[in-house]
Order: C-alpha cells, then sequence, then structure tokens
C-alpha cells in the first residue's frame, strides 16, 4: 500500500509543470530532494544539482536577482509565511528563463527554520508575452483577441466594460457578447464568495493594483473553476479612476493537482486520515500551545487486536474495509478540533488538545474519551456480508508545557499501548514511567 501511495506521488510530480524541491535555508540553497522536472526547468540532472554536487541552485538563479530573492525569502521565514516570487535563472543551455517560485518554510520544535519547500515552474512564456505587448503597442488588438490568458476592463462598480474572447471561454460563455449580456453584476453573480469582489476593491485601493488573486468563480453552467486574476487600477490625468484592468487565468487544473499533491503527503490515501508527518505538525502546534496556555493535551495511541488474524482468515481487503470503518469511528467519537490520524498499519493516534488545566479533571476527561472510542470500536462490523468483532488497545500519554520531542510522546503513548495488550487486550493504560 505504501509503495502504491509512493508510485502515485511520483507519478504527480512527474507531470507537474515545474520542479518539486526540498533545500537547506544555507547560502547555497542546498537541494536535499527535487522532481523529475527539474531537467525541464534547468537543463540539469538531478543529481548535478543534489548536494551542489556540479552547481548549486543559488548559482542557477540569475545573478542580478541572488540578492532580491534571497532576501524576498528571508523576509517570508522570519514572518513564518508562504512566499510566491518571479526571478530569472540561467539555464544550463546558456539561456536565461523566467521561473515561478511558491514555498513555504518548514520549522523543527524549536522554532528554527530548517528548510524549504515547494514548486519552481517556468513561466517564461508569459513574461516574454507581456514584455512584447509592452514594446510592441500596434500588435495588442492581436494579443488582446488571440491571447489564452482573459483580458477584462471593468467598472469599480462591477460591470464588464471591455473584454477578449479567451474570457467568455473560460466562463463558459460562447461568444463575448454573449458574456456581455449574461453577466451584469460581477458580484452577485460570478463570484462564489460574494465577499471576493469586496476583498478584490478593497485591495485595488490600498496598492492600486492587484496581483495573483485566486477565486472561485461560477461559470455560465453552473460548474465552478478556480482562477486567478492580476489587476490595475487605470486613472485619468485628474487622477480619477476610469475603470479596472486585468487578466484571468483559469487554474483550477493546477489548484486540483497541488491539492492531490497536498494529500498525497500529508494523507493517508486508504482512511482519508492525516498521515504522521501532518500528525507530528499538528502536535508541535499542540504542545506550542501547552506551554502558552499552560493547559494539558493528550496523546491517545491504539492498536486493533488480533488485526492479522482477520488478514490472514478473510483476506486483506476485509482488513482495509475494518480500517476504513474504524477511522470513521473514530472521527465521530472526538470533537472536530481534535485529530484522528494513522501511523501505518492498524495503529491509530488520536490527539486530543485544550483539555484543562487540571491535571486530575484532564485524566477523567481523557478516560472517558478512551472509554467512549474503545466501546465504539468493540461495536460489531459488517464487512461486505461478514459481521466481525474487534477490540482496541490502548495508550495513554497526557502533556503540559513539556519539553519531550514530538518523537518521544509518541512513542510513550505507544509503550503505554503495549502494556495494555500485556494486561489481556481490549484495555486502557496510561503511560507510567515507573512501569
Amino acid at each position: 500500500m505504501l509503495e502504491d501511495r509512493e508510485r502515485v506521488l511520483d507519478s504527480l510530480m512527474s507531470n507537474l509543470e515545474g520542479m518539486v524541491y526540498c533545500c537547506l535555508c544555507d547560502e547555497f540553497r542546498t537541494m536535499v530532494f527535487v522532481s523529475q522536472g527539474c531537467p525541464g526547468l534547468t537543463g540539469y540532472k538531478p543529481d548535478d544539482i543534489l548536494d551542489n554536487h556540479a552547481i548549486s541552485f543559488e548559482n542557477i538563479i540569475h545573478e542580478e536577482d541572488r540578492v532580491r530573492v534571497r532576501e524576498y525569502i528571508n523576509v517570508a521565514v522570519g514572518s513564518r509565511e508562504r512566499f510566491e516570487l518571479e526571478y530569472r535563472i540561467l539555464h544550463a543551455d546558456g539561456k536565461v528563463r523566467w521561473v515561478l517560485e511558491r514555498g513555504i518554510p518548514l520549522f523543527n520544535e524549536h522554532g528554527e527554520v530548517e528548510a524549504l519547500e515547494g514548486l519552481i515552474q517556468n513561466i517564461t512564456r508569459y513574461k516574454q508575452s507581456e514584455e512584447a505587448a509592452i514594446r510592441a503597442e500596434e500588435r495588442y488588438r492581436s494579443i488582446f483577441e488571440n491571447a489564452i490568458e482573459g483580458i477584462y476592463q471593468t467598472s469599480p462598480s462591477g460591470q464588464y466594460l471591455n473584454f477578449n474572447p479567451a474570457l467568455a471561454r473560460i466562463y463558459g460563455y460562447e461568444s463575448p457578447e454573449d458574456l456581455a449580456h449574461g453577466i451584469l453584476d460581477i458580484q452577485k453573480q460570478l463570484y462564489v464568495d460574494p465577499e471576493k469582489r469586496q476583498e478584490f476593491i478593497r485591495l485595488m485601493h490600498e496598492n492600486e493594483v492587484v496581483q495573483n488573486f485566486e477565486a472561485q468563480i461560477y461559470r455560465k453552467n453552473g460548474d465552478i473553476i478556480w482562477i486567478t486574476e492580476n489587476a490595475r487600477e487605470v486613472h485619468d490625468e485628474a487622477g480619477n479612476i476610469l475603470f479596472y484592468e486585468g487578466t484571468v487565468e483559469d487554474i483550477t487544473e493546477r489548484v486540483q493537482m497541488e491539492e492531490q499533491v497536498r494529500q498525497l503527503a500529508y494523507y493517508d490515501v486508504l482512511t482519508q486520515l492525516p498521515n504522521r508527518r501532518l500528525l507530528n505538525d499538528r502536535l508541535n502546534q499542540a504542545m506550542a500551545a501547552s506551554k502558552r496556555n499552560k493547559c494539558y493535551g493528550a496523546v491517545i495511541f491504539l492498536d486493533l487486536d488480533r488485526f492479522k488474524t482477520l488478514n490472514d482468515t478473510l483476506g486483506h481487503l476485509y482488513g482495509d474495509l475494518l480500517l476504513v470503518e474504524v477511522a470513521n469511528r473514530l472521527k465521530l467519537s472526538v470533537r472536530e478540533i481534535d485529530t484522528v490520524a494513522r501511523l501505518g498499519g492498524d495503529e491509530f493516534v488520536v490527539l486530543i488538545e485544550n483539555i484543562s488545566a487540571d491535571e486530575e479533571e484532564t485524566t477523567q476527561n481523557i478516560a472517558h474519551v478512551a472509554g467512549k472510542i474503545r466501546a465504539v470500536l468493540a461495536e460489531p462490523y459488517l464487512l461486505k456480508e461478514c459481521e466481525h468483532h474487534s477490540t482496541p488497545s490502548i495508550g495513554i500519554y497526557v502533556f503540559c508545557e513539556h519539553d519531550e520531542s514530538v518523537d518521544e510522546i509518541i512513542k510513550r503513548a505507544d509503550m503505554a499501548m503495549y502494556r495494555a495488550k500485556e494486561a489481556g487486550r481490549n484495555q486502557i493504560r496510561f503511560y507510567d514511567e515507573q512501569v
């Protein structure tokens, strides 16, 4: 199952237009992972860039852009935010390419940045089109009529004044005339969330430009797609706003692909529960909140008793059906703010946050939750035509302002679970370092 998930993830990353990466935050931006999109983007083989074997990624960035790129990323790291920027790289063939990089900094449990990960895409064609339009104004009409991106002018109050055929196609209309008669109020008719238009106008008033504005919109037939907009205000000589003008691009496929990659990276394929990676991230956050609020949290580690017997007698199909049903029951047994994760096999973890500031009260509450989970999971399962009975062995570790690592906390809950199994299965045990 893990091999299948890795194969699907590798296939998705191979089909992405661009290079998925993970790099260190050092002076060379040392790459520790690059996808198979690396040669198409840079002209270099992955082995050439990994660990700076032949060339560092810092040296691939155009010399005139390096300082700007590094400063921009440093600001994002300092504010712990995602970043998105355009810059030039020097391809292995010696030619300059424009790229768009979207990334996010990764931090350890001490809040120190460890790496960056993201996606870098070739946007040279779009940059060249933009520059060509500026240099050759006489060709504007041809570009306007034949552009892949939608191009428009609208009034601040939300009516289309002018737009190209591509915009009509993106929105599902047969012609510009069809669109002109179909959308009379952008806010009410176009955006799935009408507040998005107000957000667009607010950003425009603040900056006079709106860049990479993503939103969901309705097509003519009612379908919902994702678009990204770039726009600016156009003023008369007195400084009065005449209209907004900008471009629209359908990014539905990209958003769906990114969501698939995210799902494979952070969620278990079978149960759709968070996997160990996402659990670690949420446990880190829960530990930080515990220290900040002086409030208890708990990790409940459970393992299904005699799960191997089910697989050996009825087959893995029935085992998978049981795991999916267990996942559904666990989600219904806890609060929406709590995290239910699958670590693999028949091992599940429930992370309970912000329980109480009182240790005794916390212990009682967690014991109640664990008892509820044990009872729910012990109810009969109907797996296809077969009724099956299963019980869990449950281990619990309670934390508050602790300095253990994420791995140590999960390990202690795991140890408590094994003591529950040793006690005869279908038992609940709290971690006790004296045992």
